[in-house]
This record gives structure tokens, sequence and C-alpha cells, in this order.
């Protein structure tokens, strides 16, 4: 990516990077849980019949929105205090929503191992609301930075 393009377009590339991190954080859960099984289930989400489209979008939305809103954070930042301060702040906050997700992922399978089906559903459907914690110590460590540096607008 160039440089310039954060610094012209910060919503964009913090965005675009935050998409990226989404299969990302799927399939490194996958190699360190020796699992693929959770992807299946967003794979099915994005390949089913034309019927459930519309479903299999708003679910797609729906995993994808934490990863969105730590790329908004990110171009904040990134637009007051610099591109550096905005990446490391989506350093952070992946390496949080990835711990999230590997968390929730280790779950669903233990329940599955249980025959818990519904936990195991439940581990897997609110990854989203799971990832609230971190997206408030990312939002918080944002805060303090833009507080400490004095920037306002």
């Amino acid at each position: 990516m160039n440089p310039d393009t954060l610094h012209k377009h910060p919503y964009g590339a913090f965005l675009g990077l935050a998409l990226l991190l989404f299969p990302l954080t799927l399939v490194a859960a996958g190699l360190l849980l020796q699992s693929w099984e959770h992807l299946a289930f967003f794979s099915m989400a994005f390949t089913a019949n034309p019927r459930g489209l519309l479903v299999e979008a708003a679910l797609g939305v729906y995993f994808l929105l934490p990863f969105v809103l730590l790329g908004a954070m990110c171009a904040s930042l990134s637009q007051r205090l610099g591109s550096c301060a905005g990446l490391l702040l989506l350093a952070v906050g992946a390496v949080f929503l990835g711990l999230t997700h590997l968390c929730g992922f280790h779950d669903s399978l233990a329940a599955r191992e249980q025959q818990a089906w519904t936990a195991m559903t439940l581990s897997t459907g609110l990854l989203p609301f799971f990832s609230l914690p971190a997206l408030v110590i990312c939002a918080c460590v944002r805060w303090c930075l833009l507080g400490r540096s004095g920037v306002r607008r």
C-alpha cells in the first residue's frame, strides 16, 4: 500500500486493511485450532443459493462490523496523529479481535464435542458482541492518545 494513501484517504485505506483482517483472523484461528469447521460456516454464508442472498449479506455485514468499527477508529486517529498511530492501533485491535475470535471458535468446538448445540451456535453467532470489550479498549486507547497529544479539531 502506498504511504500517501494513508495520508490522503485514511478512511478508505484503514477500512480496506480492517476488512482484510477478517479472513486473516479466520485462517489464523483455523491454523491455531487445527480445525476448519468455522470456515465452512462462513463459506456457506457466502456461497449459498440466491434465495437466502439477503440473509447471507446481512450475516456477512454482522460479522464484519467489529473490523469496520476498528478501521474507522484507526482512520480517525490517523487523521489527527498520523498514519503510524493509526497503524499501531490497528495492529493492537487486530490482536484483540483475533484473540476474541480464537476463544469463540475454541468454545464452539468444545461445545460441539459435548454435543451442546445451542452453546456451539451461540459461541460463533455472538462473536461480534464478544468483540465489544476489545473495541472499547481500542476506543479508550484512541481517546487517551488524542488526549495526551493535545490535538483538537
